[in-house]
């Protein structure tokens, strides 16, 4: 089994090939060959918006996790936040 498939298989994160990523400007995290998981990267004209300057070997792409529940986690309500 592929690294990307065992990524796959621990949970509702699902990668999905490259060339079918959003290129509307939409908040994705990206999978970099050598560099790992890219956060919040977007497709901004004719190329990704990332940390990464200058390379393009990605390989993949996934939506953000969502936030945790907050209220679900903690039993008491944090207000503070």
């Amino acid at each position: 089994m592929g690294f990307i498939s065992k990524i796959q298989n621990k949970g509702e994160e699902v990668w999905k090939p490259i060339e079918t990523a959003p290129r509307d400007g939409t908040i994705v995290d990206l999978f970099h060959k050598t560099a790992g998981r890219i956060v919040d990267s977007w497709w901004d004209d004719d190329c990704w918006v990332t940390t990464l300057e200058g390379d393009e070997a990605y390989s993949h792409w996934m939506l953000p996790p969502c936030n945790p529940d907050w209220e679900h986690i903690h039993k008491e309500p944090i207000d503070d936040l």
